[in-house]
């Protein structure tokens, strides 16, 4: 998805699968720099942790279905963050 500086402006938080890749958080923060603290890397925003998602374009099922586990658990780790959060 091409996000534009409407997008970003708007956007409390943005969050990308890699820190680098094109539309990356850090190719985000170089073009829109009023977007920096906003932007987060999926695994970053779940975790705190600076991981990439595997991009999973042009694998094998195998490939897919590990991002997919990837993303249910740190999907159900940022849940947990929030329902906990003080």
């Amino acid at each position: 998805m091409q996000r534009n500086a409407n997008d970003i402006k708007h956007a409390d938080v943005i969050v990308t699968m890699s820190e680098a890749h094109g539309q990356g958080a850090r190719a985000l923060v170089a073009r829109y720099p009023s977007a920096d603290g906003r932007v987060f890397t999926f695994a970053g925003y779940a975790t705190g942790e600076h991981k990439d998602v595997h991009d999973a374009r042009s694998k094998p099922t195998s490939f897919h279905e590990s991002v997919t586990a990837q993303l249910d658990e740190l999907s159900l780790l940022r849940t947990v963050r929030f329902l906990t959060r003080r």
